[in-house]
C-alpha cells in the first residue's frame, strides 16, 4: 500500500518497490531501463516529494538491479549516496557511502545497485539552483558544477547519516518530527557545488554598493506598479539579498524595502497634487501603487510628509 508522510510541508509519496517496472521511476520522471538482476520480489521502495522547485526522489533497494539512460532532459539532478552495498556502482566504478554525483540533461546515467543501497536525488533547473546559492551568498557557475560525474570529496558522515536517518523513517511510513529534511539535501549538495563570490573588478566596498545600488534603483523604478521581490532584484542586480540590503545601507541609509515604499508613497502624492480632482477613492489609488494596507498606508504616508492622505488631497482641491 503506498502512504504519505508529511515533511517540511510538503507531502512524501512512498511506493513499494515488488516489480522492476517501479524502478523506471528511480528518478522521478526520468523512465529509466530497469533491468532486474535478482531472483523474486525485488522488494523497497521510492519515496517522491517536491520543496522549493526542486523534486526529489529516493530509493531503498530491496534487490540487484541495473539502471540506465538520461535521468532528466532538461533538469539538473543531484544524487547523494546515503547507504552503499558492496557491489554497486556507477559508469563501472565502485561508489562509496557519502557520495554525491551530479547529472547534467539528457546525460546518461549507467549504474549497478546492490541490496540495502539507499540513495536520494534533487532535480532542478539552473535557474532554481542559482537562486538558492545566491541566497546563501554562495555562487554556481560551469567551473563548480562541472561535468557529469561524481565530486571528488564525499559528504561528511555526520550529515549523511542525519539525512539517512531521516529519510529512512519517510521510507518505513513514520511522521518526521524534523522540518529541514529537504533543506539539508540541497544544501549538502551546495556545499559541494558552490564557491564563495569573487571581488568584482577589484572595485572597493564602497564603489561595489554603488554600482549595485544603481542597477537595483533602475530595475525598481521600471515596476515600481508591479509586485516586486526582493530576490528578484538582487538577481537582476547580480549580488544576493544581503549584500543587497547592505548596498542601500551603504548608500540611502534604508533598506530596499522600505526605499521601494518610500517611492510608492511619493507616487501617490504626486497623483494627489496632480491637480484633476480624481473621484477615485485614495486607498484604490494607494493599492495602484502596491500600498494596499488601507491603514496602515495612511499611517506610512502622514509619517513621510507629516499630513495625511486626504489633507494632501483637500490641498489640492482648494488650489486647482
Amino acid at each position: 500500500m503506498n502512504h504519505q508522510t508529511r515533511e517540511y510541508g510538503a507531502v512524501w509519496t512512498v511506493l513499494p518497490t515488488r516489480h522492476i517496472e517501479a524502478l523506471r521511476d528511480a528518478v522521478v520522471g526520468a523512465g529509466l531501463d530497469a533491468v532486474q538482476m535478482s531472483k523474486g520480489t525485488l522488494g523497497g521502495s521510492l519515496a517522491f516529494t517536491e520543496h522549493r522547485g526542486a523534486a526529489f526522489t529516493s530509493g531503498l533497494m530491496g534487490g540487484r538491479v541495473s539502471l540506465s539512460g538520461p535521468l532528466s532532459s532538461d533538469l539538473i539532478t543531484f544524487g547523494l549516496g546515503l547507504r552503499v552495498a558492496a557491489g554497486t556502482w556507477h559508469w563501472q566504478r565502485e561508489i562509496s557511502k557519502g557520495c554525491v554525483g551530479i547529472f547534467h540533461p539528457g546525460d546518461e546515467h549507467d549504474s549497478l545497485y546492490t541490496p540495502g543501497s539507499f540513495y536520494v536525488t534533487a532535480s532542478l533547473d539552473l535557474e532554481t539552483l542559482t537562486g538558492m546559492a545566491s541566497r546563501l551568498e554562495l555562487v554556481v557557475d560551469r567551473s563548480t558544477l562541472g561535468g557529469t560525474g561524481f565530486h571528488d570529496r564525499l559528504i561528511a558522515a555526520r550529515w549523511i547519516d542525519g539525512i539517512a536517518a531521516r529519510m529512512h523513517r519517510v521510507h518505513d511510513g513514520s511522521v518526521s518530527v524534523d522540518e529541514t529534511l529537504c533543506d539539508q539535501i540541497l544544501h549538502a549538495v551546495l556545499t559541494a557545488y558552490t564557491r564563495a563570490p569573487r571581488p568584482v573588478g577589484g572595485r572597493s566596498g564602497a564603489e561595489r554598493h554603488a554600482r549595485i545600488f544603481a542597477i537595483a534603483r533602475d530595475y525598481i523604478h521600471a515596476h515600481l506598479a508591479e509586485p516586486l521581490a526582493i530576490d528578484d532584484i538582487a538577481r537582476e542586480a547580480g549580488t544576493t539579498p544581503r549584500t543587497l540590503n547592505r548596498a542601500f545601507l551603504s548608500v540611502v541609509e534604508d533598506t530596499p524595502y522600505n526605499f521601494i515604499q518610500m517611492l510608492r508613497l511619493n507616487l501617490v502624492r504626486r497623483e494627489l497634487l496632480s491637480g484633476s480632482v480624481s473621484p477615485q477613492p485614495i486607498y484604490a489609488m494607494a493599492n495602484r501603487w502596491g500600498l494596499r494596507e488601507a491603514g496602515r498606508f495612511s499611517g506610512l504616508y502622514r509619517d513621510l510628509f507629516d499630513e495625511l492622505p486626504s489633507e494632501t488631497r483637500n490641498s489640492a482641491k482648494r488650489l486647482s
